[in-house]
């Protein structure tokens, strides 16, 4: 879907760009409209998917649970738990981690 990588933050994965172009709303409501990429229905199904598990839970909810995943704990391995770090998440880490969720 895109090409940037997660970093394994204090607070969990973050996409740099990301982060960056919306680091001014700090934690209130986004209101701008982001440019929507177009996706293949293969994508677009996945992508609901992921909203009907994920979207109920609030931000510290998310935030907790990234961090008992493998993904997130292994690239933070050798920083404290408030050490900042931009370690990168493995691309192929969180694909074995998802799939063996998904099992």
């Amino acid at each position: 879907m895109f090409d940037d990588h997660f970093e394994a933050w204090v607070h969990g994965p973050v996409i740099l760009r990301l982060y960056a172009e919306y680091a001014d709303y700090g934690f209130g409501s986004i209101d701008e409209k982001p440019d929507v990429p177009v996706f293949t229905e293969d994508v677009e199904n996945v992508l609901e998917q992921v909203w009907d598990i994920y979207g109920k839970y609030s931000a510290n909810e998310l935030e907790s649970m990234t961090h008992q995943e493998d993904p997130w704990i292994n690239a933070r391995k050798g920083l404290s738990p408030l050490q900042k770090g931009k370690n990168t998440i493995s691309d192929k880490d969180i694909f074995d981690y998802y799939i063996k969720q998904a099992g």
